[in-house]
């Protein structure tokens, strides 16, 4: 690697260092889990050899749209006038959607989940 090419990458790591720092936990906690819910869907999909690239492609729709609704309601709620802490919590509730598809696609690997927990996806998957 020359040392231009690593002055480079350590830009651009400094500058997504910067971004992740500025964000706010519960966004933090969003992104690490739609990252957690991408790869357990796409191993569960694989091993049942059901990978379909308009399944994901319909999933990352999503997730972009719950980033801008995060992103809007947390501007929305800065206003001076409002100040009040709604990005946070939009992001918590997108972070619990968020479980409940990975525990889902846990499921669907076969990881021996608590009794509890299997009857709850059950009852609110409608599976």
């Amino acid at each position: 690697m020359e040392k231009n090419d690593f002055g480079i990458l350590a830009g651009i790591a400094g500058f997504v260092i910067a971004l992740w720092l500025g964000l706010s936990m519960a966004m933090q906690a969003l992104l690490v889990l739609m990252a957690a819910d991408i790869a357990t869907g796409l191993l569960a999909g694989g091993k049942r050899g059901e990978l379909d690239s308009e399944v994901s492609y319909r999933g990352m729709r999503k997730k972009a749209m719950q980033t801008i609704l995060v992103g809007l309601t947390a501007y929305l709620g800065s206003l001076s006038v409002i100040n009040l802490p709604l990005g946070e919590g939009v992001a918590w509730s997108f972070c619990a959607t968020e479980v409940l598809s990975i525990l889902e696609n846990a499921d669907r690997l076969g990881v021996n989940l608590p009794a509890p927990v299997v009857s709850a996806l059950k009852r609110l998957g409608g599976k």
